[in-house]
């Protein structure tokens, strides 16, 4: 990728364009029907947080992912997802794999019950995407959706507008605001497993003007697995105040605690191997329990999480409005993880599985505070209506990690057919040594100028974005005492279009580009240049048959250099090689045929291939990406005659066939199977005494039990069945 100068013809026109921009604010004036604002009206919500007022249930008309600022999504030259939190309620999402199952183009990179520290891990359009946002703050953290409004998934490379990501894209998890009334919710819910959730949700203006109004939640799950031994619990706190201190100024806090105690599921769909003609064939190994464990019931992983955001917004004037805010997220993690080869030995009853190692992070903490400052102005000249968007942020993350190991080969082999009768003893604290007493310090700051030109009375709309970013990154050993440290800087631009061929349909073509910094080391001690990314989007936009059908059609093309390999000669270090394509269609589609109706359908085509690389066995598909993936969710709620107050809902999901694991060759016998799972729900909404609201709710997932593998290191959850109680007063 090639990176701008100061002198670059881009930069002067940009520079250009600020100067227009700015000088164009003395001939700014009032549409002659604009409101002026008095200082008892009703605060208007501010131009930086999404406006709902055209949303349609599973329809949503606004985002702000994408420009940081609210931005119809028809106009946006750019593919923006927006799941709602009323399809959210419908499909009785518990957890963001469950929240985004149906969103083409996202593929979940974690496996049920796995080891959830990062409130689940996707790849999105073939390339892995760990890094989230929480209301525009980078936040990879434990998300429950419990104080969600929206998810807002940004397509393709946007690192002008989101700042670290892969080229794939991102997730920004939007929060709820207060209720304009006093409200209360509890809803109570029993699963198979013996797993059960409680939570409450309270909220509503503090004072007689309503200019101060909160929202706080709470909620309590635990539950066991399938699997011997492995169970859950997770503790949530979360709370949001917004203060309108005055027609032009609002203050919002949001908070969320997190704390997950679990016993971790190993369900791995192990495999064996046989060697003839100097050629091996993998398969994976049939008539392993389900219930089997190799992990034990010593193994353990125990999180501690807490995040704030604080945000300020102002308007300034007419023309520009001011927006800053601070995060901070803090986490303590403290596990005992068992590892080890994943290869079945033996035969008949004696077929067992290695348990090689035990490694513990006994008090791994890191904190991160993020400060951001954004302004945003809006012009009027000649026919043209520009908003900028000017602003910067930084980033601080402090990580310690102290990581022990006990001696290899001294733990006991588990055998497949003992199950719980097996040997898990871990050994005492006495035969763990210290392996990296790691100490990771990550800085980044970025400043970023976004315009938005709409001409042609609204008919087309042009984008043209670009941020520069400075990198820092420390990494030491106190163990041993080394130490290293990387200063990078880059460029990052985007251009895009968009023309409304009809009153409700719209073309658009976007190219933007993206990178994100590595923390791994070359054998020489360098840090590896940051991953960077391009893409081009293409595609329509629709929201028509009045409002009742609605979504896009888009194709794209992306590119990433720079991906670190495990070098092959010096285990624990990485070498900078490695180039991925990924070509591919997205279809979105939300439909309500009548009132009571909702529709939501997508379809996915992901030609996504590691094209170059160190080690040829790792060239051909992106391991866990399915080239077909169809969903589709159906949702009817009767509203009349003795049948009113039912709702019906009916999901399919189908994965179409994957690679198995990466550093093995992409053979038949270890790629992942294409499967379909079907989800089911029925509700019924009464009221009690006719004063108090009631839902009842009956869910089945994976109707039809599908044995599946969700990653090459686990199986998805088997049928399980959920009844739930809500009360709203």
């Amino acid at each position: 990728m090639q990176n701008l100068t100061y002198s670059s013809p881009r930069v002067l026109l940009i520079t250009a364009s600020l100067a227009f921009a700015l000088t164009a604010q003395s001939q700014t004036s009032p549409a002659p029907n604009e409101q002026i604002i008095e200082p008892d009206d009703i605060i208007t919500l501010s131009p930086f947080e999404v406006k709902v007022e055209a949303d349609d249930g599973y329809k949503v008309a606004n985002a702000v992912s994408g420009t940081r600022f609210n931005t119809n999504l028809l106009d946006l030259p750019k593919a923006v997802d927006v799941v709602s939190s009323e399809f959210m309620k419908d499909i009785g999402a518990l957890d963001m794999v469950d929240a985004l199952q149906y969103v083409p183009g996202i593929t979940a990179d974690v496996n049920p019950g796995g080891d959830d520290i990062f409130g689940g891990t996707f790849s999105v359009r073939g390339f892995s995407s760990g890094t989230s946002y929480r209301n525009g703050f980078p936040s990879s953290f434990v998300v429950d959706p419990i104080m969600l409004d929206r998810v807002e998934i940004i397509k393709g490379p946007s690192s002008v507008f989101s700042g670290p990501i892969e080229p794939g894209g991102t997730r920004n998890y939007i929060t709820r605001k207060p209720p304009a009334k006093q409200t209360t919710s509890l809803t109570t819910r029993y699963e198979s497993f013996e797993r059960y959730r409680a939570d409450i949700v309270n909220g509503g203006p503090l004072n007689h003007s309503k200019s101060l109004s909160y929202r706080v939640a709470g909620v309590v799950e635990n539950g066991r697995s399938y699997q011997d031994f492995a169970d859950r619990e997770r503790y949530v706190a979360a709370g949001t105040v917004l203060w309108k201190i005055s027609p032009k100024a609002t203050w919002q806090n949001d908070v969320q605690f997190v704390k997950n105690n679990i016993t971790p599921s190993a369900d791995i769909p192990y495999f064996n191997q046989s060697t003839a003609g100097g050629v091996t064939t993998y398969w994976i190994e049939p008539n392993v329990p389900r219930s089997f464990n190799r992990n034990g019931p010593h193994s353990k992983s125990h999180l501690a999480q807490l995040s704030a955001i604080s945000d300020f917004t102002y308007e300034l004037s007419k023309t520009w409005s001011l927006r800053a805010g601070l995060m901070y997220t803090f986490q303590d993690l403290n596990r005992l993880l068992i590892g080890g080869s994943t290869r079945v030995f033996g035969t008949g009853a004696n077929r067992y599985v290695q348990r090689a190692t035990a490694e513990a992070q006994p008090d791994a903490v890191s904190y991160v505070l993020s400060p951001q400052v954004y302004a945003l102005g809006n012009f009027k000249y000649h026919g043209v209506e520009h908003k900028l968007i000017l602003g910067g942020e930084f980033y601080y993350n402090d990580q310690k990690n102290d990581i022990y190991q006990r001696a290899p080969n001294l733990l006991s082999n588990a055998f497949i057919e003992r199950g719980v009768n097996n040997d898990y003893t871990i050994g005492t604290w006495s035969e763990y040594n210290p392996v990296n007493f790691r100490r990771v310090l990550n800085r980044y700051s970025g400043t970023s100028m976004n315009n938005v030109f709409t001409l042609l009375k609204g008919r087309v709309t042009a984008m043209q974005s670009l941020r520069y970013s400075t990198i820092n990154t420390i990494n030491k050993n106190i163990l041993n005492g080394s130490r290293a440290q990387t200063d990078q800087d880059n460029w990052v631009q985007s251009y895009g279009a968009s023309v409304r061929m009809l009153p409700k349909l719209s073309a658009f073509v976007s190219y933007g580009e993206s990178f994100i910094p590595q923390t791994v080391f070359t054998f020489a001690g360098e840090v590896l240049e940051p991953i960077e990314g391009s893409g081009w989007d293409y595609g329509i936009k629709f929201d028509m048959i009045e409002g009742r059908l609605s979504g896009s059609i888009v194709a794209y093309d992306i590119d990433r250099e720079n991906a670190a390999l495990a070098d092959p000669i010096h285990s624990g270090y990485f070498l900078a090689s490695g180039v991925t394509t990924s070509q591919g269609l997205e279809v979105s589609i939300q439909a309500r045929p009548v009132n009571a109706w909702q529709i939501t359908a997508g379809y996915s085509y992901i030609d996504a291939k590691v094209v170059t690389g160190l080690n040829a066995t790792r060239l051909g598909r992106v391991s866990n990406i399915p080239q077909d993936q169809y969903t589709l969710w159906n949702h009817y709620k009767f509203k009349r005659s003795f049948l009113k107050g039912i709702g019906a809902g009916a999901g399919l999901v189908y994965v179409g066939n994957r690679r198995g694991n990466p550093t093995l060759p992409d053979q038949v016998g270890i790629s992942l199977p294409s499967y379909t799972r079907i989800n089911a729900s029925l509700t019924y909404e009464t009221k009690f005494r006719k004063s108090l609201p009631v839902i009842f709710r009956i869910e089945a997932n994976n109707l039809t039990d599908e044995e599946y593998l969700v990653t090459y290191t686990g199986y998805g959850m088997p049928r399980t069945w959920a009844g739930s109680v809500t009360f709203r007063f």
